[in-house]
């Protein structure tokens, strides 16, 4: 039996035939795991498969690294799924950035809300994106999530049209009973909004009633925003079946 790989690095390049590694966060992977000529690795680069490499060299300055086979990662099988969450000072978004990717999430966007503090900086988008991006090496994810930070409002995304109200729930404390979710198509591609620290204004409000978007709560305490977006996502890939055991043969795996 071929042993499973004993970690997982992502590499931009994964899937050629051979890879030379030399970059800071490669070698401390193979200073912490002390690999070894004849170990084998996964690498990623975000396209969803997972590529099984055998360590040919292992020094101080490099990994020399073989492909052995690429195959389809079974944990990145969910639809597609959005996050608009408003935009917060400090290291929330951080957390953000490192809590939804294991939930399945494909694309996270940071809006400017109506409470917002400041103006949102989209210089924060690299630093968010590499957070990401070890999230996903951590959890087994090949599929790795685009995370921006926009100075835009809900009203001007949605004026791009790259965001459909049929296609969008929207979280708010006051949209209803514990149990008044909208019905929707669970399995095909989806939006979820959530509102800033404070809530949503009341002109916020108004728009979102006029658009039409499908609204739900959760439950009758006030989460703070980036718990919020991990709850009410949580619950939503919950019914799409995210937390039923992979099929057997999934591939990938933490250390």
């Amino acid at each position: 039996m071929i042993p499973p790989p004993r970690t997982r690095i992502f590499v931009p390049r994964a899937g050629d035939g051979w890879l030379v590694l030399d970059d800071p966060d490669a070698l401390a992977i193979r200073r912490s795991l002390r690999l070894q000529p004849s170990d084998r690795v996964a690498c990623f680069n975000g396209n969803g498969l997972e590529h099984h490499y055998q360590v040919k060299e292992s020094s101080r300055g490099r990994l020399v690294l073989e492909l052995i086979q690429s195959e389809k990662n079974l944990r990145d099988v969910l639809p597609p799924i959005t996050v608009f969450a408003a935009a917060t000072k400090g290291k929330t978004k951080d957390r953000a950035a490192r809590d939804l990717p294991p939930l399945g999430v494909t694309r996270i966007v940071f809006y400017r809300a109506g409470r917002t503090i400041g103006e949102p900086s989209e210089s924060a988008s690299p630093r968010l994106q590499k957070i990401a991006i070890e999230a996903c090496r951590q959890c087994g994810r090949s599929t790795i999530p685009l995370v921006t930070v926009s100075n835009r409002s809900l009203p001007e995304l949605f004026q791009t049209g790259e965001v459909s109200p049929q296609r969008s729930l929207l979280f708010w404390e006051a949209a209803g009973g514990a149990g008044a979710w909208p019905s929707l198509d669970w399995m095909k591609e989806l939006t979820l909004i959530f509102g800033p620290e404070g809530g949503f204004s009341p002109e916020e409000i108004e728009w979102i009633r006029h658009a039409g978007i499908p609204m739900a709560p959760l439950g009758r305490r006030i989460l703070r925003a980036e718990l919020a977006a991990v709850v009410g996502l949580a619950l939503v890939q919950a019914r799409r079946g995210l937390f039923e055991q992979c099929p057997a043969g999934s591939s990938g795996g933490a250390e």
